[in-house]
């Protein structure tokens, strides 16, 4: 139970590797899933939860239990080899002829104070 004062915090870790990692993952992802559940393109954008939590955000005001959202971002940016990354993402798939590589991270989170 979340007790006055309390925060919960919704939080996702965006990826954004760099253009010509992003552009091979795209490439390999749309070769190997010509249908996929999603969209490499939008997943590789520093804004792709973005939408989400939008979402999230107008439900938490429509409990009216809640302050107004507030929405933080906390850049990271460690080096993977392709093993890390495989371990990391295992069902994305894509990856397989990549070295190592350095990925820009956003670590997006979004919360509230609850008031009543």
């Amino acid at each position: 139970m979340l007790r006055p004062g309390g925060r919960p915090a919704l939080f996702r870790n965006a990826f954004r590797p760099a253009p010509e990692v992003a552009g091979a993952l795209i490439e390999g992802h749309a070769r190997a899933v010509p249908d996929p559940p999603f969209d490499w393109r939008r997943m590789t954008n520093p804004d792709s939860c973005s939408s989400g939590f939008a979402q999230a955000a107008q439900g938490i005001r429509g409990t009216a239990a809640f302050g107004e959202p507030e929405e933080w971002r906390f850049g990271w940016h460690p080096v993977r080899t392709r093993e890390e990354w495989l371990d990391q993402v295992p069902t994305f798939g894509g990856t397989g002829s990549c070295g190592s590589f350095s990925v820009r991270y956003s670590a997006v989170v979004l919360s509230a104070v609850r008031t009543c």
